[in-house]
Parts: C-alpha cells; sequence; structure tokens
C-alpha cells in the first residue's frame, strides 16, 4: 500500500472464512475482508468490506504469495 498507507493512521486488515483450494501446483485461497483505517489529514475514518484472493507457489521450498485480487466497497456509516 505504498505511498497510500503513509497517509493513513490505525489501520486495520482482518481476514475471515478463508477457504483454500489446490489443483495440481496451483493453490488459490478465497476470504472475507474487512479493511479499517483514518486518514491523517483530515481525521476521515474509511472502512471496507468484500473479498480477496491469493495466488500461491512454492519459492526455494516455502509457499509464497504470488498475486492478490481484491474486491471491496465502503461500508456506509462508518
Amino acid at each position: 500500500m505504498k505511498p497510500e498507507g503513509a497517509a493513513l493512521d490505525s489501520f486495520e486488515l482482518n481476514l475471515s472464512n478463508v477457504e483454500t483450494y489446490v489443483e495440481g501446483d496451483f493453490p488459490w485461497a478465497v476470504a472475507d475482508v474487512e479493511f479499517k483505517a483514518m486518514v491523517k489529514r483530515d481525521q476521515h475514518k474509511l472502512r471496507s468490506r468484500g473479498y480477496e484472493t491469493h495466488q500461491f507457489r512454492r519459492v526455494d521450498g516455502k509457499w509464497m504469495i504470488i498475486h492478490t485480487r481484491s474486491s471491496s466497497s465502503l461500508v456506509k456509516g462508518n
């Protein structure tokens, strides 16, 4: 989240309802996501909810996230 992260205070990201899948050497995960933050400039609260997908690849024996896709919308009445 650079450079956007520098403009935010009290950043929080929560994943829930995580589901994992594997087809051969292709693993991925989907999850519900909730994002909360405060904009430093005007102390405006941000809150959004949505979904994320993470794709993985084994690199040097370790599973690494190689791609992330998220879709969310702002929650009214933060």
